[in-house]
């Protein structure tokens, strides 16, 4: 989405991320909204500063909100300028919230105006874009513009080749006479100093050793004097020569500078056309696509009726088939309560069977134990049997010996 409204923006918008953008004075934007301040606004003061609010969330709003005007109807709307005074404190929520008086609080709405007569120098003038259905002279205005443009390029060129001829004449007359006195300067000091030249009196001659070398001592110092003063004017001269020559730079920089404008302000008028022909086409696209859209839209309004035809015939199936979800729920809740209880009494009855096989298990023990008593008291029983029996025998075998005992005696 972003990408797709990037598209749409002013080539005066750069690239940055930054939504507040101070304008530079040599920019052929920074001029071309100080101009129309000027003719807004009969006494207009020249601007401290201008800001650019490139926020690219509004601007998509503001492509949107234009769109939509476009389409809803066939009246024909115009982007035109309008001005507004603000405080300077509210300038940060100002430039976040697009103007918008609730979220900025400035009241409950603006009134954006052509022209502002009471002028405050203490506060702001917001420049703003807006839609209308009058077009404000724009196209003759326009003619204007770019004829005052050509006017200004032609009096700019104009101005520039007479200050270029007038600095380099002044430069070469200032160098060629340095030049001219120094070398007439250098002429009459000598590669090699003769006595010839020192103009010496011809009583020197006839002085004595110790006259000479006074007199040429008083000589030389005159002449390291004249030297010095040379040398400090020769100092001055070349500093004076360098000056010049910075002054000469800094006026062919500011030469350039003036070319460069006039080279931008011919690029900014080259990209106005071209934006003017690539709004109309655009415009023309933008047509077509409403046409296709609304029969699209048609289309689409259609494609929703027998859409939410389908949607009604399966809402219906879709209730059918949560009552018959609905319906085994609950048989699957009465399987699992039927399994749980049958699996509760399951192992009620394996408890009540492990109980049992326990209570049988010791009873049987228990028989198990009596029969192994009854055994040992069958063998006891047998063994007294047997003693009986065997006291028995004893006694009748006693009686009969008594017996015999009882005949021998009779």
């Amino acid at each position: 989405m972003l990408s797709a409204i990037k598209a749409y923006t002013p080539e005066t918008w750069d690239g940055s991320s930054q939504e507040t953008v101070k304008l530079s004075k040599f920019t052929a934007e920074y001029r071309q909204v100080e101009y129309e301040l000027r003719q807004a606004f009969a006494e207009c003061p020249s601007a401290s500063s201008i800001i650019r609010v490139q926020n690219i969330h509004d601007y998509g709003q503001f492509l949107i909100r234009e769109q939509l005007l476009v389409a809803e109807s066939s009246t024909q709307y115009y982007r035109v300028r309008r001005y507004i005074q603000i405080s300077g404190t509210y300038l940060n929520e100002v430039s976040k919230y697009n103007l918008d008086p609730r979220r900025c609080g400035l009241g409950s709405s603006l009134t954006f105006r052509k022209t502002l007569t009471n002028l405050d120098i203490n506060k702001l003038i917001c420049v703003v874009v807006v839609l209308t259905t009058v077009p404000h002279h724009f196209l003759r205005k326009e003619e204007e513009f770019r004829k005052e443009n050509k006017q200004l390029e032609q009096r700019t060129k104009e101005i520039l080749q007479k200050v270029d001829d007038i600095m380099v004449k002044k430069l070469q007359d200032f160098q060629f006479e340095d030049t001219f006195k120094f070398k007439q300067e250098a002429k009459h000091i000598p590669d090699r100093i003769d006595a010839k030249d020192l103009n010496l009196p011809k009583s020197v001659d006839e002085m004595g050793t110790r006259g000479m070398v006074h007199f040429y001592k008083a000589k030389i110092k005159t002449l390291q004097g004249d030297l010095e003063k040379l040398q400090n004017e020769l100092k001055s001269k070349s500093e004076e020569l360098k000056k010049s020559q910075k002054n000469h730079q800094i006026a062919a920089e500011e030469k350039e500078k003036w070319f460069l404008q006039c080279n931008l302000e011919k690029n900014c008028n080259a990209k106005l056309e071209k934006q003017i022909a690539a709004c109309n086409a655009k415009l023309q696209v933008k047509d077509n696509e409403n046409l296709a859209l609304k029969k699209e839209n048609d289309q689409l309004k259609n494609d929703l009726k027998n859409s939410c035809g389908e949607l009604s015939a399966t809402e219906t199936r879709l209730k059918r088939a949560c009552l018959e979800v609905e319906k085994h729920k609950t048989m699957l809740k009465a399987l699992r309560q039927e399994q749980k209880e049958t699996k509760e009494s399951y192992t009620h009855n394996l408890k009540d069977l492990t109980v049992t096989v326990k209570q049988i298990q010791k009873h049987k023990n228990e028989l198990l134990q009596g029969y192994k008593k009854q055994i040992q008291l069958i063998d006891n029983l047998k063994k007294q049997k047997a003693h009986v029996e065997s006291c028995k025998v004893l006694e009748l075998a006693e009686n009969e010996f008594f017996k015999l005992l009882d005949w021998k005696l009779e």
